[in-house]
């Protein structure tokens, strides 16, 4: 059995001073800027496990209480009128 290690490719955008410091830091390092990239994503990966996954609220937003859910699903979503409304206002795009 071998062990292969996949690779992905993902964009990323940085602003413009995350940007100059990952440059800066390649510069002086004398690595890529990718070798730069890939080990700030991996060093800042046991932060982000830590965050995620012990079990605690990640949001100061008090979830929504169960009498308050019942009375949203409880309204009909149907609103044939709105929708066709919204259907006409729609550009059909192609050839204006």
């Amino acid at each position: 059995m071998s062990t292969t290690t996949a690779s992905s490719r993902y964009p990323l955008r940085l602003d413009g001073q995350d940007r100059q410091a990952a440059e800066s830091l390649a510069a002086e390092s004398g690595h890529s800027l990718q070798d730069v990239l890939r080990l700030a994503v991996r060093k800042g990966l046991p932060q982000a496990r830590a965050a995620l996954c012990r079990g605690e609220r990640i949001t100061k937003v008090e979830p929504l209480s169960d009498a308050v859910l019942d009375r949203i699903y409880a309204e009909s979503d149907a609103d044939e009128a709105g929708t066709l409304r919204f259907m006409a206002a729609q550009s059909l795009g192609g050839d204006e």
